[in-house]
């Protein structure tokens, strides 16, 4: 099996995947950590449409619309600078390897059947993700309660979502239960949209999801994480912020992630121009003091 430019190499084959970010970094800004990647869109991954999702459709590559195959992974250890590596393993709670994932006909809700990219951000080891589901169901790869538990077991992570998120009815071979904003926000799909993942009580993993029709223009988007319940979160670093923006409209993509640090949170310094307002007053009390005391003498 090789791996070319876009192209994976599956039984003689070339299958169309992502392209593996040929940008990625952590590093130290302020008194947060920042994961940032850039990646180059490939334009022969294959859009799927009303026609072409339903009765088995096999694009030109040989795979159909609902599979995981169209997927590269970056193990981040292996990825980063030793500088950026040094201050990963520092990092409790640090991302461990990433997944680009392109989904031709996309995945449910409705509004989510559009082709998109889903990036995963994992905290856990690749040996540490959910298993194969028991008995799975659709193209193998969803897992059902009755036989696979543990992707229904919430816990405490079910605190350490975002507002307004809710579980899944189905788990994902290898990602666990998708927590999402339900109803939908946006039901055209016109930005990207995060997603939360846990198994066995624990948050796994998040994502973003980039839909086709965002990637057509020089467009940015930043969501804050509003967690469900702050003080839930487990001790370390955790993602407070997610940048997603078009480099150059349809061709390279760029995500920014900054963590803060819980429970103590980020606390920088004031600015130079806060300083001085901080000191304007005490300054113009002073005056007033020494003035009173000219007076009295």
């Amino acid at each position: 099996m090789a791996l070319l430019l876009g192209a994976l190499i599956i039984g003689g084959d070339a299958v169309a995947v992502p392209v593996a970010p040929h940008r990625v970094s952590f590093q130290q800004v302020g008194c947060q950590r920042e994961l940032s990647f850039e990646f180059v869109h490939n334009l022969n991954l294959p859009h799927g449409n009303s026609s072409t999702c339903s009765n088995g459709h096999v694009f030109e590559d040989g795979l159909p619309g609902a599979t995981q195959k169209r997927s590269v992974e970056v193990d981040l250890m292996k990825t980063l600078s030793k500088r950026d590596s040094n201050l990963l393993v520092g990092t409790t709670g640090a991302p461990t390897h990433l997944t680009f994932d392109w989904l031709s006909c996309g995945h449910p809700p409705d509004a989510w059947k559009k082709p998109h990219y889903d990036l995963h951000i994992f905290k856990v080891s690749k040996a540490d993700r959910p298993p194969a589901c028991v008995n799975g169901v659709g193209a193998g790869y969803v897992c059902k309660e009755k036989d696979n538990p543990k992707y229904f077991q919430y816990g405490a992570a079910s605190e350490q979502v975002l507002e307004g998120m809710t579980a899944d009815v189905s788990g994902i071979l290898g990602q666990g239960n998708h927590w999402a904003v339900r109803p939908v926000r946006d039901p055209s799909f016109a930005e990207p949209e995060v997603i939360f993942m846990t198994y066995d009580s624990k948050v796994i993993a998040f994502e973003t999801m980039l839909p086709v029709s965002w990637l057509n223009g020089s467009l940015s988007r930043n969501y804050t994480f509003n967690y469900k319940n702050f003080s839930a979160l487990p001790t370390g670093w955790h993602p407070v912020e997610i940048r997603d923006e078009m480099v150059k409209a349809n061709v390279v993509m760029r995500t920014t992630v900054l963590y803060d640090f819980f429970p103590t949170r980020c606390q920088e310094p004031a600015s130079t121009e806060e300083n001085k307002a901080g000191m304007a007053l005490p300054f113009f009390i002073l005056s007033i003091l020494f003035a009173l005391f000219l007076v009295q003498v």
